[in-house]
């Protein structure tokens, strides 16, 4: 995870869109944003997958999308890794 890529995909709505994860979410496609965080390193799709799992009560499987981009140091990245460990 490098914080350069991460900051451009908030800047540029690089990857997948923030409208077109909700649409995948409501869709029941949760698990299909997980995956896109992992193999991907979409920042949108783990924010959607963080915040699908926490609603269903999968905190720890939140926490394992959520960790890598935590751990670049990147803040708005450490803020949703906070938000969703103190769930």
């Amino acid at each position: 995870m490098h914080v350069d890529d991460l900051q451009w995909q908030l800047s540029h709505l690089g990857g997948v869109l923030p409208r077109i994860v909700d649409e995948i979410l409501e869709r029941g496609g949760l698990e299909v944003l997980v995956e896109a965080a992992r193999e991907r390193e979409d920042w949108f799709c783990a924010v959607g997958a963080a915040r699908g799992l926490c609603a269903v009560g999968e905190f720890g499987r939140a926490w394992t999308v959520m960790e890598p981009f935590a751990v670049s140091s990147w803040q708005p990245a450490v803020r949703a890794g906070a938000d969703v460990l103190l769930r």
